[in-house]
């Protein structure tokens, strides 16, 4: 019945321009083309659960929230795609073990033994634990360097998934066993955990990317390397040109960024490089400085 419900409640246009602007204000989301039936059924879906009578009174009650209210926290959990598995893009993370890694790691012996990255848009956290898979891998004397990766995500119940660390059958298919068993253990017939070890290096925050101010998120220090897959699709061209701006102003020079298969700095940015290896591509931050932003439309 819900369901059918759901199908029958159209937005009218004024009131899709309504909501394309609050989430562009609020999120830098935007809902263009086949993803405005996207927005309209989840908003479509939490007037029924709320029993509210009209797209226009959901609006007033979300316009009137604080921007990290529940309810927009709701939206946030249904309109941004949080599926993911430890290892997904094997090939990217291949690249990584064999080249940026080592590099980042041989750069950094002789310099304090430090390591700072970001899993920028993490979801449930599968990214960052992957990413400290590979650096125990890589490095006999872990325990001897000073790692930090930092995590982020807009949606507070994808972060708390994985402060738990705790995953489906689904989510490790792509670990070889003697990887999982390494950081993982069994927590009952079909549910793995993160061992303690592994997620100590790992700080989990709440953070929008379509913000003004990205110290809190570099909280003073630049990282080695940024990844931000499969996150700026969600974004436009004008928003997505600043994200990238302030991504660059936060990544140490010389230091790497990771962008998803279907996502390209070409006409963008000329502050990064591209660099090309057998598996998968990196942009790497240049000495030159960031250009300033054109005007671009929105």
């Amino acid at each position: 019945m819900e369901s059918t419900l759901i199908f029958k409640l159209k937005m009218s246009p004024e009131q899709i321009e309504k909501f394309q602007a609050f989430f562009m204000e609020k999120s830098g989301l935007v809902f263009e083309g086949r993803r405005i039936q996207e927005m309209e059924s989840a908003i479509a879906q939490r007037l029924i659960t709320l029993g509210i009578s009209s797209f226009d009174d959901y609006y007033r009650r979300l316009a009137s929230a604080p921007a990290a209210s529940e309810e927009l926290n709701h939206l946030a959990l249904t309109l941004t795609v949080g599926e993911t598995h430890f290892f997904r893009t094997p090939d990217q993370f291949a690249a990584l073990r064999k080249y940026v890694l080592p590099e980042l790691i041989e750069r950094a012996r002789p310099n304090g033994q430090e390591l700072r990255l970001l899993s920028a848009g993490c979801a449930t956290g599968e990214e960052a634990y992957t990413l400290c898979m590979i650096l125990h891998e890589l490095l006999p004397d872990f325990n001897a360097w000073k790692i930090t990766i930092r995590a982020c995500d807009i949606n507070r119940e994808f972060l708390a998934g994985a402060r738990d660390g705790t995953y489906g059958e689904r989510r490790v298919r792509l670990m070889d066993p003697v990887t999982r068993d390494r950081f993982l253990e069994r927590r009952g017939k079909n549910q793995w955990a993160v061992k303690d070890f592994l997620a100590r290096p790992i700080e989990w925050s709440h953070f929008n990317l379509n913000a003004e101010d990205y110290s809190p998120l570099s909280q003073g220090e630049l990282f080695h390397l940024v990844l931000c897959r499969n996150v700026l699709i969600y974004f436009n061209l004008k928003n997505l040109s600043r994200v990238i701006e302030r991504l660059h102003a936060i990544i140490h020079p010389g230091g790497y960024l990771m962008l998803g298969y279907s996502e390209t700095l070409f006409k963008i940015s000329e502050a990064f490089q591209s660099v090309h290896t057998p598996e998968a591509f990196f942009y790497q931050k240049t000495e030159k400085p960031l250009p300033p932003l054109p005007a671009l439309p929105l």
